[in-house]
């Protein structure tokens, strides 16, 4: 966890189900979305728009920044 007491958050695969649930990371109370990842960097820079993310990345390493507490993933 980050000196603000935040929950950074990168959300990794942003199209498919996980459209349903971009503005649901984005608005959990204490947490903030940091890196969208997607192979599809159109998603991520979407989803990136959508939910406030500091940065869009279309590579798995990416969202296992020092700045990312935890991994957000719909599966299906």
């Amino acid at each position: 966890m980050n000196k603000s007491n935040e929950i950074n958050i990168a959300i990794v695969g942003c199209g498919g189900v996980v459209r349903n649930y971009r503005r649901a990371y984005s608005q959990l109370p204490g947490t903030k979305v940091v890196v969208t990842m997607d192979t599809d960097d159109t998603e991520a820079r979407q989803a990136a728009i959508e939910t406030g993310a500091l940065r869009t990345s279309t590579e798995f390493s990416d969202a296992l920044a020092d700045d990312v507490d935890e991994i957000g993933r719909a599966h299906v």
